[in-house]
This record gives structure tokens, sequence and C-alpha cells, in this order.
């Protein structure tokens, strides 16, 4: 692999890192105080960062919300997967 494919796919790996963080964090955030409290402003504070690389990764706050309720659905889906039914 050349130098500056691995350069790419470091950048990629890092994106989906910090996209699947700020999902994460932001569930923590509904769970913790509400939906109703979660902005881009707040997922920022809770993570340290800048409000502009929030909005890098998502849109809107309301983009935001959606794939966090996807990837809570595919936790839920996969926890269900995972569970061997009882005999």
């Amino acid at each position: 692999m050349s130098a500056p494919a691995r350069t790419t796919q470091r950048r990629n790996n890092c994106f989906y890192e910090t996209h699947q963080a700020m999902i994460k964090t932001t569930a923590s955030l509904i769970a913790e105080k509400g939906i109703e409290s979660v902005s881009i402003a707040a997922l920022a504070r809770a993570m340290g960062i800048n409000r502009t690389t929030v909005y890098y990764h998502f849109d809107s706050r309301e983009q935001l919300v959606n794939e966090v309720k996807a990837w809570s659905s595919d936790q839920l889906a996969q926890a269900f997967r995972q569970d061997k039914p009882r005999q």
C-alpha cells in the first residue's frame, strides 16, 4: 500500500472512530438528561471539542439524533440476536 493510501485509510479510520464516539456520547447524554437537552453545543462540551468538528460529521441536530436512533436500534437488535432462547 502506498503512503498516500495509508494516510487516507488512517484519516478514514479516525473519522469513523470520532463519528462513533459522537454517537455514543450523544446516546449517553440522552440517557442522562433527556433528548430535549441534547444539542450540538452540549455534545461538543461533553467531548471537549469545537462545535465545528461536530458539524463536520453531522449537518444538524436532527441528523445527529437520527443516527443515534439508528445506532441504538442496531445495538438492541444485536443484543437480541446474541441472547440464546431459554428452554
